[in-house]
């Protein structure tokens, strides 16, 4: 009986530990590819590299400034948000959205 409880708390956190490391994987994919899709001038404008983004999923509104891909608005994406070297706090971080589906950059804007 011990032995059985054992086992199965063993397959618990082995479980747990294989999801978690996915979702962070997958949270560096998104970072990963939005960083590789700058240009020169935002990569030196950002503080940090790609490891220093932030990703949330939003649902893209047309308020959400810099659209390049109509097709999203409505839509679930990625937001990789990068803290700038600008002083001004109110426009010190960007937010670089990404489709889910390719991880295509598909616009930009600041972020709250």
């Amino acid at each position: 009986m011990k032995k059985n409880i054992i086992i199965i708390f063993s397959i618990i956190i082995i479980f747990t530990l294989y999801s978690g490391s996915s979702y962070f994987k997958e949270q560096s994919n998104v970072k990963r590819a939005a960083w590789e899709q700058l240009g020169p001038e935002a990569k030196d404008f950002i503080e940090g590299s790609w490891r220093s983004g932030k990703v949330r999923k939003v649902t893209l509104s047309p308020s959400m400034r810099n659209i390049s891909e109509e097709a999203y608005i409505g839509k679930e994406i990625y937001v990789v948000s990068f803290t700038t070297k600008e002083d001004n706090p109110t426009i010190n971080t960007i937010g670089i959205f990404v489709s889910i589906e390719d991880c295509k950059v598909i616009g930009t804007g600041c972020v709250d």
